[in-house]
């Protein structure tokens, strides 16, 4: 039924008691414009199909909003809608968008994406069911502030980078116009870790990991060997290795990529006795799961690194990623050429492997030295001398 566009008829108009259906009417001459009438209260809106997609939505409510004001905005969203501008996908709650539009996208990249899904646990418990295009900058940095409480700056701010991922494939699908994430703050994160193992901590390592001559105590000697991820270590496959145990491809690594790698003698030589010993397709197999590889071998770990700092004296913490901290800043050492070392740390760039290996300090100051004698030139006999009778 439509009405007459005025206020005086939308106030006379009948409402429907307490407890029955809105009452929804056009007005005379604009039947895409909608009046609600409600129990107690009466909304304006709008609803129009086009293009085979309807949209249905309130504008404002009667006497709040005149009548001008409202044909005004219902013109811009009119426009809005015949010139496509219209947002698509607004109703779309964060977990639909996550779940239909996020993962499949990122799976289908072939990226590592488990610490992702894990982190979007604590989001989907906190937003998952509001609509995507309703969050707004502030929610967010409320929810990461109180995340900062309880996580350090680098957690929180992989929590900001899933959300911001999240909104930009929400304005790519044309769901939000803008990235509520976009100024927000990022935490300061401490400086990445030095901690290497000294010569004297290697050989007690290495001692103690052979005397163990566990799977556990084994794939932290190919860690250290290798310089990979303790994860890729424990979950290699007997497929993922030639026959003459010469290279090992590993399919997907961290950053999505596969690596074909060729095995140096002592990680061979691991590889091929775990081979001799495992039971099913894994080189590291669990005895407590059927099938499967052994868990992250953290108490094997503790009691290594309790022999070591008995045997040393050296009581400075170090992790089992700290193993593949060690082997590429050797490597560094040795070799002088970070491209290289990248390639052995399956990194997507020099930027990531920086953080994760340096020149230790006697290089630095061999390499400051050498420098700093260049600089001198013809100088550096007096420098000698000036330092020797100041001796003297």
């Amino acid at each position: 039924m439509d009405i007459p566009f005025t206020a005086k008829s939308i106030k006379e108009h009948i409402r429907p008691a307490r407890g029955e259906a809105p009452i929804v009417c056009g007005f005379i001459g604009h039947p895409n414009k909608k009046v609600i009438f409600h129990p107690t209260r009466t909304s304006l809106g709008f609803d129009i199909s086009m293009g085979g997609v309807r949209h249905k939505e309130t504008i404002g409510s009667s006497p709040n909003m005149p009548l001008p004001v409202f044909d005004k905005l219902f013109r811009e969203k009119m426009l809005e809608i015949e010139t496509g501008q219209v947002l698509r996908g607004q109703n779309l709650t964060l977990n639909e968008l996550i779940d239909n539009h996020v993962l499949p996208e990122m799976k289908g990249r072939n990226r590592d994406i488990k610490g992702f899904k894990r982190r979007l646990k604590r989001i989907r418990n906190a937003f998952g069911k509001r609509k995507a295009s309703s969050l707004t900058h502030y929610e967010l940095n409320l929810f990461l502030n109180k995340l900062a409480d309880e996580c350090k700056g680098s957690t929180v701010n992989r929590y900001h980078s899933v959300l911001s991922r999240i909104f930009s494939t929400a304005i790519r699908l044309n769901i939000c116009r803008d990235n509520p994430c976009k100024n927000i703050l990022r935490r300061p994160e401490p400086p990445a870790r030095q901690r290497v193992l000294s010569d004297a901590e290697i050989h007690h390592f290495i001692e103690k990991a052979l005397r163990l001559d566990s799977f556990q105590s084994l794939s932290l000697l190919v860690a250290l060997f290798a310089g990979w991820r303790i994860g890729n270590v424990i979950s290699i496959t007997r497929d993922m290795i030639d026959a003459e145990f010469t290279v090992i491809t590993f399919p997907e690594t961290k950053n999505g990529n596969s690596y074909s790698v060729q095995l140096n003698g002592p990680t061979r030589q691991m590889m091929q006795k775990c081979a001799e010993r495992s039971w099913n397709q894994f080189l590291f197999p669990s005895a407590i799961k059927d099938g499967h590889h052994i868990a992250y071998p953290r108490e094997t770990y503790q009691i290594i690194r309790a022999y070591v700092a008995e045997k040393t004296g050296i009581d400075k913490h170090w992790t089992i990623h700290d193993l593949r901290r060690t082997h590429s800043s050797r490597q560094l050492k040795l070799t002088g050429d970070i491209r290289l070392v990248q390639q052995t740390l399956f990194h997507s760039s020099t930027a990531v492997t920086e953080r994760y290996c340096y020149h230790e300090d006697t290089r630095l100051a061999e390499a400051s030295e050498a420098t700093v004698q260049s600089l001198l030139g013809d100088h550096s006999k007096s420098f000698l001398q000036q330092g020797d009778s100041n001796a003297a």
